[in-house]
């Protein structure tokens, strides 16, 4: 087993290497100008555009063969990532200019560009040969306006070389819209969803289970048998030999001889899914060890925390590769209402200089074509109206210190030092760490990345132990939502890294309720490295579910059974969120590494 990973870990690294070596010789990227760069880095109302330093334009003079003329630009957005591209398609005798937004479906081997002396359409530039898909005959044809005015999130053109992006609507949840309406419409509104959420939200979500004594022979290990296990937790002794029942669990596990028991701290491998594992525990089972290592770092926890259910799924890295999509809405790019008045730019539509991300359009679902690849998605993080600070010293830093984001190398929102950040490179790597100044020379080459506040837990530089961050306690400065004390318990959710000798692990944390300090406990018990939150409160800002592929469709299995009221019954058949349907909140999604 052991040696079949290695080998397939060692295909996909010659793999890599390959397409990352036929790119450079057949796609050269070139350093982008200077004036590019000032354009990113000055703070002043701008576009999309003079927000991507490392953007290619290219325009040529087109015509139909009906002898129509006009101009095309084609900007790339980021070159080195190669997946996002905006066309614009000016008329001589029109007077307004058509936009599109494409995607590239295969970035490592095709490119798109313009010819001038092929005046019909962009060529698709493969490894192999130069493909010329004739665009501006599918306008005459009409099939461009169709295309515009689709319902359908993407359309494929050019034999599936290229996918067209089409603005449409993302479902919205019943509750999200009442508290979007509250903010927006009422007067005080954001104190009304606050005092409901303190009220009605504490605890309802709160789960415990029963613990059992296992009966069987005290020498024997608690430790299932499966191989390529993540590392357990570290478990006071007491608990060691002691089932939980997560009865709320949608997940089917494989090959569990307890039924409904589990070892607590141990993890159980996914049914149907290599490298996947599932893992519960309670806040008051982790060892004195890392229990003592938190003193003075974080709150005491009251018997309500300490014993409510977390339930953890982990994805095996090696296996899996991580992928990130911004809703319809969400999160978006203006000004938070949180920012300070004093670190607030009247003059500016939003910190970033952009107000709107206008001509691209997010999705909020998965692209086709990776539909089969998908094994998981779970929620993003915080909409940009809590994506800032408004207390502490990341307040008076970076003009409120707004959550950033990126997606296919697109920045849509500035990265930000001091932020907790997951990261995907282009090379399918996942890193999560504090975002700092020096991290500007990955930008190039992040296809994903998400802040979302400070971190849970860190890697203490000075002496090389990991440890809960410094605002753990503090609920004003660590901008974690909730009372001002920080002892406000809700549903919580969280994603943190795992490093064995034999992988590494993305792990997702369901906290039934907890406060930070809680999360801090268990992903420390867990021997994670870093650790942040994801969204709180509520199923659909913690929504996570699987997916297995039977013969009639999509067996979707919730980390929590309640989840599936988040997913459409349509002609009673049940259509996943996030692949079926649009959404207005962003999420991520785990798939299966390409052969």
């Amino acid at each position: 087993m052991i040696k079949c990973r290695k080998l397939d870990i060692l295909l996909f690294i010659i793999f890599v290497l390959h397409s990352l070596l036929l790119r450079s010789q057949e796609f050269e990227v070139k350093p982008p100008p200077q004036e590019q760069i000032n354009q990113y880095k000055t703070l002043k109302s701008k576009t999309i555009f003079e927000l991507q330093p490392f953007r290619t334009t290219s325009s040529i003079k087109i015509r139909t063969k009906a002898g129509e003329q006009g101009e095309a630009t084609l900007v790339n957005l980021n070159p080195y990532i190669n997946t996002w591209y905006i066309l614009t398609i000016h008329w001589d005798k029109s007077s307004s200019p058509i936009i599109f937004h494409l995607e590239n479906p295969m970035p490592y081997f095709n490119t798109y560009f313009l010819d001038a002396t092929n005046p019909y359409g962009i060529v698709i530039k493969t490894i192999k040969i130069n493909y010329t898909c004739n665009l501006w005959l599918a306008f005459q044809t009409g099939l461009f306006e169709e295309t515009r005015k689709s319902s359908l999130p993407f359309t494929a053109l050019c034999g599936g070389y290229l996918y067209v992006r089409n603005k449409i609507k993302g479902n919205k949840t019943i509750i999200e819209s009442a508290t979007d309406f509250l903010r927006r419409h009422v007067p005080g509104g954001e104190n009304i969803s606050k005092l409901f959420k303190e009220n009605i939200y504490k605890d309802k979500f709160a789960r415990t289970s029963k613990i059992t004594k296992n009966k069987k022979s005290q020498e024997q290990d608690s430790q299932p048998s499966f191989p390529g296990l993540p590392i357990a937790a570290s478990v006071d002794p007491d608990y060691a030999k002691s089932y939980l029942e997560p009865d709320e669990l949608g997940l089917p596990l494989d090959n569990n001889e307890t039924g409904k028991k589990l070892f607590c701290g141990q993890w159980y491998p996914l049914q149907g899914h290599e490298g996947v594992f599932f893992s519960v525990i309670q806040s008051n089972m982790a060892s004195k060890e890392i229990i003592e290592s938190q003193f003075g770092r974080v709150k005491h926890l009251d018997t309500v925390e300490q014993s409510a259910l977390v339930y953890l799924v982990a994805f095996d890295l090696n296996l899996y590769e991580v992928g990130y999509e911004i809703g319809t809405e969400h999160p978006s790019v203006e000004w938070s209402d949180k920012t300070l008045p004093s670190m607030k730019d009247k003059t500016l539509p939003g910190p970033d200089g952009i107000g709107k991300v206008d001509p691209l359009i997010n999705t909020g679902i998965i692209r086709p074509d990776n539909m089969h690849r998908v094994i998981a998605t779970f929620a993003g993080g915080f909409k940009r109206y809590h994506g800032a600070f408004h207390n502490g010293p990341l307040a008076l830093k970076n003009h409120g210190s707004h959550y950033g984001f990126i997606e296919y190398g697109v920045v849509q929102s500035k990265l930000l030092p001091g932020l907790a950040t997951i990261i995907i490179l282009d090379d399918g790597s996942v890193l999560l760490k504090t975002w700092q100044e020096t991290d500007a020379k990955l930008l190039p080459y992040i296809r994903h990345a998400r802040q979302n506040g400070v971190p849970i837990i860190e890697l203490e530089p000075t002496k090389n132990v990991v440890l809960p961050s410094a605002y753990i306690t503090n609920s004003l400065f660590g901008n974690w939502s909730g009372s001002s004390d920080g002892t406000y318990r809700t549903l919580r959710a969280g994603i943190a890294i795992q490093e064995s000798s034999e992988s590494h692990y993305l792990i997702y944390g369901y906290f039934s309720t907890a406060t930070p300090s809680a999360m801090a406990r268990i992903f420390q018990s867990y021997h994670c490295t870093y650790a942040m939150l994801t969204d709180m409160n509520a199923l659909e800002h913690t929504y996570m579910a699987s997916y297995t592929r039977t013969d009639t469709g999509i067996q979707i299995n919730h980390l929590i059974k309640g989840m599936n009221v988040l997913d459409k019954n349509i002609k009673n058949t049940l259509v996943p969120r996030f692949l079926g349907f649009s959404d207005n909140r962003d999420f991520f999604h785990i798939m299966k590494k390409q052969n």
